[in-house]
Formats: structure tokens, sequence, C-alpha cells
């Protein structure tokens, strides 16, 4: 380092950094041939001299300063002017890392770097952060780069299992207005959220008490989290029959004429179908606006049982069953 000789004003200036790992520092003045140098250094040792113009200083970070001064003597003579300088203090890197340290499966991170000017992730990337996907537990490092070097630090993440979602139901033949029990069969979790055709019912219970109000597919959805908050879900369609007898008596006396099926209404594009005993088709509908009469193109049919199949056009849900006439 050089540092500036000038015979009518005096210069202070920061003429280096030195780092705690490599304390040392090699400085320089340019004058006359001839001249001598009087150094004076504080903060530090002259640990080598030319014995004129250049020394070498070791630095002493325990002190509160660095300076150096330098006072040339012509050979005639004459004194010249002091001529200053101060030496900054740097600061070995200390590079670490802020994030979460565990994660549930499955989810991102954000992991920051600071300590550096510049930094290079084991995954590659040359950003401050990096937003990895954790799939296992995983260990990750990064180099960081300042003025006085490189340093690297090591950040570990814990990949946390998430529950299982799951559940069985008793009965499992589902009646309207009748009490079913849905249990959590799955595993892993500590926090339980039921949800009816889209409805909360119950929270944190693992078993629930619930009755549909109407026959028809109804969707259960549980929502479970572990103790860590990692979490899982399960939606079933469960078909849940209907409670009523399956008889009517089509004598056109305005009570009990035609099969009722209340709740396919809800179910436009269902389908209905119902045999005879031997196999044949007595009546076929697309939606049930008209509920059946009892009859097979416009001609009453019998007394007896007939067999019918009911597909409510949802995810392939059907019931089977006897739809017996009375006369």
């Amino acid at each position: 380092m050089l540092l500036s000789v000038t015979v009518y004003e005096i210069h202070a200036q920061v003429v280096d950094t030195v780092c705690p790992s490599i304390p040392y520092g090699n400085y320089g003045v340019k004058g006359g041939q001839n001249s001598a140098y009087f150094w004076d250094v504080t903060g530090g040792q002259i640990v080598q001299s030319n014995g004129k113009d250049t020394i070498s200083v070791q630095w002493d970070f325990a002190q509160p300063d660095f300076k150096l001064s330098v006072v040339e003597v012509s050979s005639s003579g004459c004194i010249g002017d002091t001529i200053y300088a101060y030496i900054a203090k740097g600061l070995d890197p200390a590079i670490f890392v802020v994030g979460s340290d565990s994660l549930c499966v499955g989810n991102t991170t954000l992991l920051t770097a600071y300590g550096g000017m510049d930094y290079l992730w084991s995954t590659g990337v040359t950003n401050p952060t990096i937003a990895p996907k954790i799939m296992f537990d995983s260990t990750f490092f990064v180099i960081g780069r300042d003025g006085c070097g490189l340093d690297t630090a090591f950040y570990s993440v814990t990949a946390l299992n998430p529950p299982t979602a799951d559940f069985s139901y008793s009965p499992t033949k589902l009646v309207e207005d009748e009490t079913a029990i849905f249990s959590f069969t799955g595993s892993g979790a500590t926090h339980f959220q039921w949800y009816f055709d889209d409805i909360q019912h119950q929270v944190d219970n693992f078993e629930v008490m619930f009755s549909f109000k109407d026959a028809g597919v109804h969707r259960v959805f549980l929502y479970v989290e572990s103790a860590y908050q990692c979490s899982d879900t399960i939606s079933k369609m469960l078909l849940v029959e209907s409670n009523r007898t399956n008889s009517f008596t089509p004598n056109n006396d305005g009570v009990n004429d035609v099969w009722e099926i209340p709740e396919l209404a809800e179910y436009p594009n269902c389908r209905v179908w119902i045999f005879d005993r031997s196999g044949a088709e007595v009546f076929y509908s697309q939606g049930y606006l008209e509920p059946w009469d009892g009859t097979m193109d416009g001609k009453s049919l019998p007394m007896g049982s007939y067999y019918y199949i009911i597909d409510y056009g949802v995810e392939n849900y059907s019931i089977k069953g006897i739809i017996t006439i009375l006369k």
C-alpha cells in the first residue's frame, strides 16, 4: 500500500483493510531516494522493514484502532510533513442460516443465508435464499464470501411424516334418519374436523355420530392434523337409503297411488328401472319427474313384487330392491 506524500498538506486516508485470519499488511511511501523514513504504528508492531520506505506490520485485533504515520527526512536534513493513514478492521465471515428446522413431508421451506456478500448453496443456487421441497431429512450447506474470505454454514431440516386420514362407519348400510357412528381409522392425527355435505359438524373428536335427514348420495369429508400441524384429508361419497316402505296401492283413491321417491328430485340425471319377476322391463325413466303408477304402456300391472334399480347419476351410485304393488 502507498501512502501519498505531499509537501504542503497533511492527508489521512484508509489505505488497507485487514482481516483477523490474516492480520498482516505491507506499507510503503514514495519519496527521495536517499531520504530516511521514520515510522510510527498504533495497534500493531513492525515485523519487517527495509530500513527505509517499506514496512510490514502485524496488527493486534485486541487494540481499538489501527494507525500508522511516516516522516521523511531528506539527505540534506529537511523534515517533511507527517503522513497519516488508517487501517480498517475487517471481519472474517460468519455465515449463518435462518429457516424452519422441521417441516411436513412435501412442503416447501425458505432458507436464507446471512453474513456474506456472495453465496453458493449446495443446491447450486447463488441467491441468499433457497426454497427446497422437503421429502426426507435433509442437510444443506452454503458457502459465503465477503472481503475477508469464505465461511461455510450447514443447516439440517427434519421431514415430518404427515398423518393418514381415513374413516369407517357403522352400520355399513346407511338409512335416512338413523344414527350412524363415524370413526377415524387413519394414523398419526391429533386434531379432527368432520364435514357432512360440506357443513362442519364436530371438531377434535375422532369419533362422531350423525344421521342423514334425506336418502341419496351424501359427502363426508374429514380433515386431520398431527401434533406438528401436518395434515391430510379424505372425502367419501356415501349412499343413504330411504326408510320408507316400498309398496303402493294404485287404485285411484288419491292415496298412495304412485311410487314416490322424493329424494330423486335432487338428482336430475338419475335413472330408474323396474322389472317383473321374469326380468322383463316394465318401467324406465330418465329423471323421475313422473312417479311410476304401476302401469306398463298404460295398462295396470298385477299385484305383486317387482325388482327395481335406481342409478343416482352421481359417481355410479345405485341401489336395488323390491317394490310391491298392493290392491
